[in-house]
């Protein structure tokens, strides 16, 4: 019986010896060794939230076109050491979607969305990921949507109207309300639109009224 408890309480001990090898025990005191991702000792960036564009913003309520620069912006997040801002046709954000992906550094929280980089009257998602060498982490609230020129309320759209002076002139020909177009400003009008909230007027040598 004597021999049978000893070789009971060796193979325990032996049993302890491989759960402490395996588990980073000693004794009875778990070892302090921090769990490494990625084959790196930095941690990974912190929770973080995308700021600006608010959900369903317009941020071109005038439709220009091109659309015109415009910011972005997020909290920051800790241990960062960049940002990837990616702007999306659709908030799967695959490559085939992706219109506008640039990776800016730590610092930057607040940029800017050149002119051009998105088209007028279309919805897109945004999303921005924070990284360093430990790892990458996601804004919390992503992703976001916002339009170019879409309408984006119930109200219904501004009716019809018609342009009513100055007339339309043959080309080389001078109206009569503005002889002079260099040093003369003429009077434009135009009927009433129901539902108007502003107008916007164009004046161009060109009736393409192309802007590139």
């Amino acid at each position: 019986m004597t021999n049978l408890r000893h070789w009971s309480w060796l193979v325990i001990l032996c049993a302890l010896c491989v759960f402490a090898a395996l588990t980073g025990y000693s004794g009875c005191f778990k070892r302090e060794t921090p769990l490494i991702e990625s084959g790196s000792s930095a941690p990974v960036p912190g929770v973080f939230n995308l700021s600006l564009p608010i959900e369903g913003v317009n941020v071109n309520p005038l439709v220009f076109y091109p659309v015109p620069s415009f910011a972005v912006s997020w909290t920051d997040s800790a241990n960062a050491t960049n940002y990837l801002l990616e702007i999306s046709k659709d908030d799967d954000f695959t490559a085939a979607n992706s219109v506008y992906s640039p990776t800016f550094s730590s610092g930057a929280i607040i940029v800017t969305v050149p002119e051009g980089a998105v088209l007028p009257n279309k919805w897109y998602y945004w999303r921005v990921t924070a990284s360093n060498s430990g790892g990458s982490t996601i804004a919390s609230n992503c992703p976001l949507a916002f339009c170019t020129g879409m309408q984006t309320s119930s109200t219904p759209p501004a009716g019809v109207f018609d342009l009513s002076a100055p007339l339309d002139s043959p080309p080389g020909q001078t109206s009569a309300l503005s002889p002079d177009a260099e040093s003369l400003i003429p009077n434009l009008s135009w009927t009433n639109a129901q539902n108007e909230v502003y107008y916007i007027i164009y004046l161009d040598d060109d009736s393409s009224f192309m802007w590139w």
